[in-house]
């Protein structure tokens, strides 16, 4: 989660009648938007509301789905090495995929920033 936009206040002298804040907070596996919503208004309390305007599932893929074993196997044997699996903090297209039943992993380059 993080704070990204905020706005408020007329002047350095006078306290704002109004604050607004964005915040970006990525769901996990397992948890819901509605969760979400949930964690941040406990957080911030009754005094300030919260309008939940964009949503994406988070996408996780069992390490024993048949799709997994085939691209780690192919991968090994271009390679000739067991390609790192790992969790990514960002959203990709890949949700999409899996959400309709088809079985996805993403491959590619390492390091920071790849695409």
């Amino acid at each position: 989660m993080h704070c990204a936009l905020i706005q408020g206040g007329t002047g350095l002298s006078t306290y704002a009648s109004k604050c607004t804040l964005k915040v970006e907070r990525r769901t996990l596996p397992g948890e819901t938007a509605s969760q979400v919503e949930r964690e941040i208004k406990d957080l911030i309390g009754p005094e300030a509301s919260v309008d939940c305007f964009f949503h994406r599932a988070p996408f996780t893929v069992p390490r024993d789905a048949p799709i997994v074993s085939c691209v780690r196997g192919a991968a090994a044997e271009v390679t000739g090495q067991e390609p790192v699996e790992a969790g990514v903090g960002y959203w990709m297209d890949a949700a999409i995929f899996g959400a309709a039943g088809i079985p996805t992993v993403n491959i590619g380059p390492g390091g920071a920033g790849a695409h």
